[in-house]
């Protein structure tokens, strides 16, 4: 990965110096940011599971999100290169895409079209369990191809994803897949409201010791509308799902949400998952806005066993200068109970916290 890193690097440099002799249909714009979190975090007891309440303090720099990237079109052929400063995985967005006139095939790693996300919370860059609570990435960023076809009132999104595979639920250790995860998106605006209406399907077969196949599928639907009045604004995701660890929802870490093999029945038991989230915001002025945001999810699997989490939180971006903006943010993740196929109920406990998130554009 450092060799692509350090490889990526140079080829921006050769872009960049080689600018002045490329034709001039040909254009080339560079961007990027730097993010930073400075939070203190309280855990109770039974968040950190080991008897003790915990305070940290949290202050770094966001690697994963911060990011350098250049965008290239040409006629009909357009593309997007996005590095970022994280060990381990270096790049973000990698893909070229041509536009046909009807619509544009995409081929590379680029954004899921279940990327719907409802939360401005910074804090969930940290714990990456969006899924966890209500809100929607989908896949997040995967290699793909994708066919976007754009109409009067909106476009609709077809991206065949490389298909999720998750550790094997019967023993053994191969799955077989014969078909890529399928997503799909139908958007419309109808200002001053947007509507996304959002579909995605995943299949393997996890493989036992005897060579037996059992099929693992899973799938996600919902949707999400967001509206803007004057300098009110809002918006409400509402989804339900079938397995959606299997599937590889990011940020999913509840305890039920994939399937699992029962012994006794030779059979695989599915689990039913479904959350919401909803923000609204108020724009005080061209310098502050306040958001105000909530979201839930929970799932349930088997002999009842059941399992949920929630967050809320309140953040007030300040844009101290054009480009530069500091958001001070407190909130609190309530991971509720957990209750196991027995019936015995499990407190998780709670993480509050506060702090700034600060960016600064270039």
């Amino acid at each position: 990965m450092k060799k692509l890193f350090v490889l990526s690097i140079a080829a921006l440099l050769l872009v960049a110096f080689s600018i002045p002799a490329m034709a001039a249909t040909k254009t080339v714009t560079f961007y990027g940011n730097v993010r930073m979190w400075t939070a203190i975090t309280k855990d109770s007891k039974e968040a950190t599971a080991t008897g003790y309440s915990d305070t940290d303090t949290w202050w770094g720099m966001d690697t994963a999100n911060s990011r350098f990237g250049a965008k290239f079109k040409q006629g009909d052929i357009s593309a997007n290169v996005e590095i970022r400063p994280n060990n381990g995985s270096y790049y973000r967005q990698w893909w070229g895409a041509w536009n046909f006139g009807p619509g544009t095939i995409l081929i590379g790693q680029t954004w899921s079209p279940l990327f719907l996300a409802g939360a401005t919370s910074n804090s969930m860059d940290r714990y990456g369990l969006s899924g966890s609570y209500g809100d929607m990435w989908g896949s997040l960023r995967q290699p793909m191809i994708e066919l976007t076809v754009p109409f009067s009132m909106g476009k609709f999104v077809l991206a065949l994803v490389s298909p999720n595979t998750t550790t094997n639920t019967v023993g053994g250790t191969d799955q077989d897949t014969t078909l890529p995860k399928i997503e799909t998106s139908l958007a419309f605006k109808l200002a001053p409201v947007s509507i996304n209406l959002f579909f995605a399907y995943n299949k393997y077969d996890d493989v036992n010791s005897t060579d037996t196949e059992y099929d693992i599928s899973s799938y996600i639907y919902g949707g999400k509308v967001s509206a803007s009045f004057g300098p009110f604004s809002a918006a409400g995701l509402l989804w339900q799902g079938q397995n959606t660890k299997n599937y590889g929802l990011v940020g999913d870490a509840l305890a039920y949400s994939g399937a699992w093999y029962n012994p006794t029945k030779d059979e695989i038991v599915d689990a039913d998952v479904k959350g919401y989230f909803a923000e609204v915001g108020f724009k005080a002025n061209q310098m502050l806005t306040v958001q105000v945001g909530y979201g839930y999810t929970d799932c349930e699997r088997y002999q009842k066993e059941e399992d949920a989490q929630a967050m809320y939180y309140v953040r007030a971006p300040i844009q101290v200068a054009k480009g530069f903006t500091i958001s001070p943010e407190i909130g609190k993740y309530d991971l509720k109970d957990k209750k196991n196929s027995s019936g015995t109920k499990t407190d998780k406990g709670k993480e509050t916290y506060y702090g700034v998130y600060w960016q600064i554009n270039f």
